[in-house]
């Protein structure tokens, strides 16, 4: 029985009770053990009341305290529900929005008011909405979740991805329910992801040309060894001979002896060219600057082209061996190209630090091209092979140029302390 019901009983009977002892006195006929009676029957009821009376309170205080709990709970989940990271949505079975958070009334860029009473479909992405519209009609009658990706138009905003739980909620003692959505916003990993596989594609594409570039180098100093150091060797090996040299008048072999000195000398020559190509002896006794103003020189001696260079950095700076050598093959694909491919008449060659990065710039007056189409389709310009080289020590790389516009390349890698 309800405490309630129970003091209200005892009520009743002590109300009965004081009527019937005020009965008794009226008659006067009531004798003094039937008034103690009644007086004890009172007591006893007042009793049992003090009792329920205290029962009572300690039940309104527990109640007070469980309403008190259920209050705080309740904004406690408000609270959720309003500052979640995720967006939260409340609709009717059918998508008519009832309730959003404030980062789903973000990501919908529009006031809760206003979401209010409107359907979720007219902010599904167009491309999106038949699917929406089969699986919310295909949403059964039982607490159970769905999830699916979704892309939502906001107002007057990018179209935003987003990761799809959907709830079903039934409302007590109704057949009818309600679907709680959660919005996980995936457009930044999603964009990641395709540029993750964007990545790994060039990586492929780069590792594929690189190692076509190193047996092409391989293939290209094989045939100066075998087709010109090879020849020489045997031209020499023949005229030394000592059935041939020994058999010739004096003035002869002094002159087969001049001829041989100058193929050694030819020889020398070329074996320290082939050295110089595999890595410039020049580049890790002086350093970077004085090896670019070399090369720079013996290309303007060579080609008879002008070749200017400025040295911005301090006398005997040295870099990061690894970012020196990248630096380096950068000038001689870039000397290369404008030659060979832009005509150039004129290169000027600058390398500085500033910021905390070294950037070498090469510009040139050439015919010009493409950068993106010659990027694209990875030609044989060598611009992959720079990219590649600067990519490799955290650097970036610009191409400037437009046919007949010249050429201006600019490397920048980001430095810490000088090497000693």
């Amino acid at each position: 029985m309800d405490k309630q019901d129970k003091l209200k009983r005892k009520l009743q009977q002590t109300q009965a009770q004081l009527i019937l002892l005020n009965e008794h006195i009226n008659a006067g006929g009531g004798t003094q053990g039937v008034l103690d009676e009644d007086l004890e029957e009172i007591s006893a009821l007042l009793e049992e009341l003090s009792v329920s009376e205290e029962e009572l309170r300690v039940q309104n205080e527990e109640l007070e305290s469980a309403q008190l709990a259920v209050e705080n709970e309740r904004a406690r989940y408000l609270d959720l529900f309003e500052f979640a990271p995720d967006g939260y949505l409340l609709t009717e079975k059918f998508g008519v929005i009832r309730e959003a958070n404030q980062a789903m009334c973000r990501m919908l860029n529009t006031p809760a008011a206003r979401l209010a009473g409107k359907p979720l479909a007219v902010f599904i992405h167009k491309e999106d909405k038949k699917e929406f519209r089969k699986r919310l009609n295909n949403i059964e009658s039982e607490e159970k979740v769905e999830n699916w990706v979704l892309r939502v138009e906001p107002k007057n905003g990018h179209t935003i991805s987003a990761r799809v739980k959907i709830t079903v909620k039934h409302k007590p003692g109704e057949e009818s329910f309600q679907l709680f959505w959660m919005f996980h916003n995936i457009t930044d990993l999603l964009e990641m992801t395709e540029r993750l596989r964007e990545s790994e594609a060039n990586l492929k594409t780069l590792s594929n040309d690189l190692v076509d570039r190193i047996e092409n180098e391989k293939m290209r100093l094989a045939m100066d060894l075998h087709d010109h150091i090879g020849q020489m060797l045997t031209s020499l090996n023949l005229s030394i001979r000592p059935n041939i040299l020994l058999n010739k008048p004096p003035e002869q072999q002094e002159e087969i002896l001049d001829i041989t000195r100058q193929q050694i000398s030819e020889i020398l020559d070329s074996v320290a060219d082939l050295s110089l190509r595999l890595r410039p002896q020049i580049l890790d006794d002086l350093g970077l600057g004085n090896a670019i103003y070399w090369h720079a020189k013996q290309v303007g001696k060579q080609t008879g082209s002008f070749i200017h260079f400025e040295n911005m950095l301090e006398d005997g700076q040295r870099l990061d061996p690894i970012v020196e050598i990248a630096l380096f093959r950068i000038v001689e694909e870039a000397l290369a190209n404008a030659l060979k491919h832009a005509n150039a008449n004129a290169i000027h060659i600058k390398l500085e630090k500033e910021n905390g990065q070294i950037t070498l710039t090469i510009s040139d007056d050439g015919v010009g091209f493409d950068p993106a189409a010659t990027l694209k389709h990875f030609d044989h310009s060598g611009l992959t092979g720079m990219k590649e080289r600067v990519s490799h020590v955290r650097g970036t790389l610009r191409i400037d140029s437009k046919p007949a516009g010249g050429t201006t390349i600019v490397a920048a890698v980001p430095v810490g302390d000088e090497a000693d």
